[in-house]
């Protein structure tokens, strides 16, 4: 039974020796990991942090981009409303312009054609006149030729008409 003791304190001294040598080995094997997996849950935490920032900041941007494009339709929309405007407007100055300057022109062809009416009128009115006046000399120049003549018969004077 002694040799079964020796056994056990030899199994016992060798279990002892490998226990205090891979006691460190093991401490330090798992204290490695430990910090290595330690380590490795910090960078992807930090990397968990920094894609959560590139989410946000795409999604900020995303945002951003709808706001912008919100604000462009409605100044799109504005602007064709005010350009509409615009040329409504600038059409119905040039129908306006387009009437004044027609009923302008109108009224100057109406004043050229009355004056030209009464050019005419006038000249006709003198034609008239002057035919009138050239028979009235006429009658009134044989009348008095013929008062004279009838005159100077009368008197005895010589006829100078015969």
């Amino acid at each position: 039974m002694s040799g079964f003791i020796f056994q056990i304190i030899n199994v016992a001294l060798l279990f002892g020796v490998l226990f205090f040598f891979l006691k460190r080995m093991l401490d330090q094997h798992f204290k490695k990991e430990r910090e290595d997996l330690q380590l490795k849950m910090q960078e992807a935490s930090e990397e968990l942090e920094k894609a959560r920032l590139e989410y946000q900041a795409m999604k900020d941007k995303f945002d951003r981009l709808e706001q912008d494009l919100a604000l462009a339709r409605k100044e799109a929309e504005n602007s064709l409303i005010n350009e509409s405007k615009r040329i409504q407007d600038d059409t119905e100055q040039f129908a306006k312009k387009l009437s004044q300057d027609f009923q302008q022109k109108l009224m100057h062809e109406e004043e050229l054609a009355r004056t030209q009416l009464k050019d005419k009128i006038l000249d006709e009115a003198f034609q008239m006149a002057k035919a009138n006046l050239a028979s009235r000399m006429q009658k009134d120049d044989a009348a008095w030729t013929s008062a004279v003549i009838q005159k100077q018969t009368a008197s005895g004077k010589k006829n100078y008409a015969s």
